[in-house]
């Protein structure tokens, strides 16, 4: 193909010379992932420690699948990989962990224990090679819910950490397509909790919410005790079945505000309302067990420092709309900063 041209190349996006996209035609080869070759992480070496999950740094991230077989309606990935799903066999996936240097590995796949044969196998060969690394990873809660047996084989080899997109209530499972219950996110979040294994907690915020709904999902965080947290804006994502439900609702095409942080939809509350109600989520982070953390030595003061003014600058709701499309002209020479005062709960301990 390098001699025909990049026009020749399946599955290809480029620039031409006047500077519009190609698209070129998509290919029908299914790519065995067991012939990849291993990744060149030498070339990003001397960044390393600025790679980081959660206060783990340095990290490894490793994809050791792609795709989804679910049809979540705000996902682009289950759509960019056709509807297939395709993996590494576990061989493979150890071959690549013997390579990496660092003491921490994501699992980066969308849903990681997918195939419990494969991961059970996984588990095994990591136990059998002796390799000792501490593990996080991504996956769906029914996935936990199947399979428990394989989550606790899991934590025996150095699982610490999942992330869940958890989104809060039925409702809102619903509206995304999401094929899961919340029942099933609570009996998976007792698992998890009862292994020890720390919860990244991801929930989507839909523009229409009201008061009420922002109300519910604080006292759902709250009452799952889940401390680290993510909330992001529901955002129709070009490519994604949501953005071709809710195109014609969009009230920008300024990608720069599709960051799931901004509303591009209108909103149900006035907008400046919506981002109170938005940073008041994170207010409420109970920070008492990043306390716990350093005084086991599992996290350091820098660390905690760096994360409180995170924290800090997720609660103050100008951050978001100073770059909101319909407010940013009302802010003038506003400069984004932490907030000022913000009530962060710290409760001894609880």
């Amino acid at each position: 193909s390098k001699h025909r041209g990049l026009k020749h190349v399946p599955n290809l996006v480029w620039r031409d010379r006047s500077g519009q996209f190609v698209k070129n035609v998509v290919g029908t080869n299914v790519l065995d992932m067991d012939y990849l070759p291993l990744p060149r992480r030498d070339l990003t070496e001397a960044h390393r420690d600025e790679y980081y999950f959660l206060f783990d740094r340095p990290d490894t991230s490793m994809a050791t699948g792609r795709g989804c077989p679910y049809r979540c309606n705000f996902c682009s990935v289950w759509q960019f990989y056709d509807g297939r799903t395709r993996m590494m066999c576990p061989q493979r996936v150890i071959d690549e962990l013997k390579t990496i240097d660092t003491d921490h590995i994501t699992f980066v796949d969308d849903n990681f224990l997918l195939n419990h044969r494969r991961e059970d196998r996984i588990a095994d060969l990591i136990r059998a090679e002796g390799i000792e690394k501490r593990y996080s990873m991504e996956c769906r809660t029914d996935s936990i819910v199947k399979h428990p047996e394989l989550l606790a084989k899991w934590v025996d080899v150095g699982l610490y950490a999942v992330l869940l997109g958890l989104e809060g209530s039925d409702r809102m499972l619903q509206a995304v397509n999401k094929r899961n219950s919340s029942e099933v996110n609570d009996e998976a979040i007792r698992i998890l909790q009862d292994h020890g294994v720390v919860i990244w907690g991801a929930f989507l915020v839909d523009p229409d919410w009201t008061v009420d709904d922002f109300t519910d999902l604080r006292e759902y965080v709250r009452s799952r005790n889940i401390t680290h947290t993510q909330f992001t804006v529901l955002t129709p994502l070009p490519g994604t079945q949501l953005y071709r439900d809710r195109q014609a609702d969009l009230i920008t095409n300024d990608y720069t505000c599709f960051d799931a942080l901004h509303a591009v939809l209108p909103t149900r509350l006035p907008r400046d309302e919506f981002y109170r109600q938005f940073a008041s989520l994170y207010t409420q982070t109970d920070v008492s067990p990043y306390f716990e953390m350093v005084r086991s030595g599992k996290l350091s003061l820098e660390d905690l420092k760096r994360g409180r003014e995170m924290l800090s600058s997720m609660s103050r709701w100008q951050n978001y709309a100073v770059n909101d499309p319909v407010l940013r002209g009302q802010f003038g020479s506003y400069t984004p900063g932490p907030a000022s005062g913000t009530e962060i709960r710290s409760t001894g301990g609880k």
